[in-house]
């Protein structure tokens, strides 16, 4: 599934999904600047943020495992610590994905009745502590990541007249005030969409009856939902009414106090059931999403819930400094379900250098005959 923490797909895989990102709004004029994200594992850092005290027991029927990793992603540490232990992979818990070319910390869980009497840890990982416990891991049992982030190579994103290093870095420190002060737009980051899953999904939902494989049937599902909340989002930002009603904290509706709502202003993950919203926000939404009806209707029949999502995000202390004028470093953190993209695509472009395990061979060449022509791209 993708990851909640993650940013910075491959430079093949993010091609499409950049492509598809590109067209939604962003909450502020995009500034010059571009630089590179991710020059080694050590310029990302993601620390999961959680407390177990709630299922902590000294005689809990399972083990707890803070682990250290770099160069994998969180399903090849499930698989190493499964095969570690000589236990199935399903059975090792887990709250939320990670990045791969990152250094992250993550909670994992064993279950101790089928594990051997001393459970180990692969010798390609750091274990940084460990705990018994009641109940096993489940997805989103933590309450975000932590970030360290360092942007390298910053300069000009112009290929004429590009503004100075001084001027550049006055923008960006501007921006990360107004980040600071009003946060971001809450995107689905571009890796929620991978390289052609949008088409991909659309091309499925006629056979989803028929499918077997519950991760496909999840990441197709989840992958529509997110793209029309980034529609519906795109869309208030477009007309104004984003900063209006999230950064205010209330509805879309025009109140002469618009503080008197005490909840954020959110956008639809489309399931069935009434919309939680005013009837000026299901207006509203209905009319964005009005060409993509059809997928509305099959995510409905999928059984899907109607939910609701913060249109607003607002990161968490967030902190920078400028190494040299060239390097910047950020710290925040981010709740559970939210992606750091959002943060730093309203700074710039920051993509990753060109690695061997994303070459251009290895990545798909076209999309699947299957997949229909559809508006989402164009």
């Amino acid at each position: 599934m993708p990851t909640d923490s993650s940013v910075g797909s491959s430079p093949e895989e993010g091609k499409l999904s950049a492509a598809l990102f590109a067209r939604w709004q962003h909450a502020w004029p995009q500034i010059d600047a571009k630089g590179v994200l991710k020059t080694t594992p050590e310029d990302f850092l993601v620390v999961e943020q959680a407390s177990h005290d709630e299922h902590a027991a000294a005689e809990g029927p399972h083990l707890y495992l803070y682990i250290e990793k770099r160069g994998l992603t969180s399903s090849e540490l499930v698989r190493m610590v499964a095969d570690a232990n000589g236990l199935p992979r399903s059975s090792i818990g887990y709250a939320g994905m990670k990045d791969k070319f990152a250094v992250t910390r993550q909670w994992l869980s064993v279950p101790l009745e089928e594990a051997p009497s001393e459970v180990t840890v692969p010798e390609e990982v750091r274990e940084l502590a460990r705990l018994r416990a009641t109940k096993k891991l489940r997805r989103g049992w933590h309450e975000g990541n932590d970030f360290e982030l360092v942007l390298r190579e910053i300069g000009g994103a112009a290929a004429n007249n590009p503004p100075t290093a001084t001027a550049i870095r006055s923008a960006l420190t501007q921006r990360l005030t107004q980040i600071r002060d009003q946060g971001v737009p809450n995107y689905f980051g571009p890796q929620r969409f991978g390289y052609d899953n949008v088409p991909t999904a659309i091309a499925w939902l006629p056979r989803r009856r028929k499918e077997r494989n519950a991760f496909k049937r999840g990441l197709y599902l989840s992958v529509l939902r997110s793209f029309l909340f980034n529609e519906v989002l795109s869309a208030r930002i477009a007309d104004g009414s984003f900063a209006q009603g999230s950064f205010a904290q209330g509805s879309f509706a025009q109140h002469d106090d618009p503080l008197q709502n005490a909840e954020p202003a959110t956008g639809p993950l489309w399931g069935r059931g009434r919309l939680q919203a005013s009837a000026a926000d299901v207006e509203f939404e209905t009319a964005v999403l009005a060409d993509y009806a059809d997928i509305c209707g099959e995510l409905e029949y999928a059984g899907l819930k109607q939910e609701r999502r913060a249109l607003h995000l607002q990161p968490r202390d967030l902190r920078w400094e400028w190494q040299d004028d060239a390097t910047l470093k950020l710290c925040f953190g981010l709740s559970g379900g939210c992606y750091a993209t959002s943060l730093l695509r309203e700074l710039g472009h920051f993509d990753r250098p060109p690695r061997p395990e994303f070459s251009a061979e290895a990545a798909p060449q076209s999309t699947p005959k299957s997949t229909p022509k559809s508006k989402v791209l164009a």
